[in-house]
């Protein structure tokens, strides 16, 4: 792909993410119901992390066409966003009043979120950072991800009957294909479970082989994923030790959320090789900070 043409996709995507989050930040405005305690901010950090995640992924796709990180993080923000949005106009539906393509909106948000939750932990890791496998050996990992998504996705999308959070049937339901898929679903489940481990497993593995320059991208990556760690410990002694929990919920969910901004910032820096030479300062002043 020319640089030209991917530096109009790249951010060609970004626009329908920033327009989905648009919708998923106004929408609850124009509803009757209320955002209490610290949902506002938990819901504004994670369209934090997901426009992180689509800058990000735009400013690799249009510099590094070749290299799938940027359009792996560029597919998994608008599946995110647009399973968001659709989700919010067939709630706002079935609220206020029916509106056009209410079933065609509710078929995108019951399955559209799997693509954007399986990425992320399989192929973004498996490829990270210059868009390729460790070695060959690690290419059937790859393949097994994208079959096993496929089926996942498609067993969801497919199902025929009602959806379980809206009172419509599924316009796209084939009785035919969800039969041929639904015994593949557990097999398929153990399989991408399998493919997040062994894509964790890949990174230790080029870690041990990279050079000066590979190292450090993957201390970046390695540092943000810690962060995300140490948040997310932080958030169970919250709950354990709360007496109240609602609010101090949404103070671990916010923390959490918060903590994953880090990730697409370090893939940023380390793809595209900005301030690279700084992770040690970095983790030493964070260690001091905290």
């Amino acid at each position: 792909m020319k640089r030209s043409w991917a530096t109009l996709l790249s951010w060609l995507l970004w626009t329908i993410v920033v327009a989905d989050l648009a919708v998923l930040l106004i929408s609850p405005l124009l509803r009757p119901r209320s955002l209490g305690g610290l949902e506002i901010p938990t819901v504004a950090a994670f369209s934090l992390f997901v426009l992180g995640f689509a800058t990000i992924g735009g400013l690799i796709g249009s510099r590094h066409p070749r290299n799938p990180i940027g359009w792996i993080m560029c597919v998994s923000a608008i599946a995110f966003t647009m399973g968001g949005a659709m989700g919010e106009y067939a709630q706002y539906s079935l609220d206020e009043r029916v509106l056009p393509g209410f079933g065609l909106s509710a078929w995108f948000s019951v399955w559209t979120w799997s693509v954007g939750a399986s990425l992320p932990p399989t192929l973004l890791l498996l490829l990270f950072p210059d868009g390729r496998p460790p070695s060959w050996r690690w290419r059937p990992v790859a393949w097994v991800t994208g079959v096993a998504i496929v089926v996942l996705t498609s067993s969801i999308a497919f199902e025929p009957g009602k959806f379980d959070d809206y009172p419509t049937s599924n316009p796209f339901g084939v009785p035919l294909i969800y039969d041929a898929l639904r015994p593949l679903v557990g097999a398929a489940t153990i399989a991408l479970l399998g493919c997040a481990f062994a894509s964790i497993v890949s990174l230790i593995f080029r870690f041990r082989r990279a050079e000066n320059q590979e190292r450090l991208q993957l201390k970046w990556l390695a540092f943000a994923v810690a962060l995300v760690g140490l948040a997310a410990a932080i958030s169970v002694v919250i709950e354990s030790t709360a007496d109240s929990k609602d609010g101090l919920i949404e103070l671990s969910n916010l923390i959490v959320t918060a903590s994953m901004s880090t990730i697409p910032i370090a893939i940023g820096v380390a793809v595209l090789k900005h301030r690279l030479y700084n992770i040690d300062r970095t983790i030493n002043r964070t260690l001091v900070y905290v």
